[in-house]
């Protein structure tokens, strides 16, 4: 596995750091070094896989994709996926994704709770005026836009859920980041 080293210890040594915190939340008082010994940690082909003593808790991942899935009897099933320079597996199809624009990284969690960092060439402008047009086609009641010199802030209101979009221009392109939350109910 030592070809894989530069890259898997990038991921690995946060990905530990990730379990052993979550661990010691659920542990009570136990120390960081017993529940060390008691965590599953092994190297897989698509990455690193950590999984708590009795496998309620499995972070598995690499450093362009990654998901943690934890099974609370009190609070249901959690589960987040991670992608980087791709829409991760069960992005909402119902979040518009401008064209031509490159996904920097992608999550969802819980639903059809998501977040996405893209980048296009674009001017604000015409990826502005493309989120107008999709939020009133796709159903979504616009919200307040705002403009604060070069940020414009858009919302959109569907069912029970709230789009949220900020487009930014940088020196070379426009970074568009996009937040879907879902109201429970």
């Amino acid at each position: 596995m030592a070809h894989r080293g530069h890259d898997t210890h990038r991921f690995r040594t946060p990905l530990i750091l990730c379990c052993l915190l979550v661990a010691g939340a659920c542990g009570g008082d136990r120390d960081a070094g017993s529940l060390r010994h008691k965590l599953s940690v092994k190297s897989t082909d698509n990455g690193i896989e950590v999984t708590s003593p009795d496998g309620t808790v499995k972070i598995s991942g690499n450093d362009k994709s990654g998901r943690i899935k934890i099974a609370d009897g009190r609070t249901g099933e959690i589960d987040m996926r991670y992608r980087r320079d791709s829409l991760a597996p069960g992005f909402p199809p119902d979040i518009p994704i401008y064209r031509p624009a490159a996904v920097k990284m992608s999550q969802c969690f819980q639903g059809r709770n998501a977040v996405a960092s893209l980048a296009t060439s674009d001017n604000v402008t015409k990826v502005a005026q493309f989120y107008r047009d999709r939020l009133a086609s796709d159903g979504f009641t616009p919200g307040n836009e705002v403009h604060l010199r070069d940020l414009v802030l858009l919302r959109g209101v569907k069912d029970s859920v709230t789009l949220n979009i900020s487009l930014k221009k940088n020196e070379t392109e426009t970074l568009i980041n996009l937040a879907m939350t879902e109201a429970r109910p």
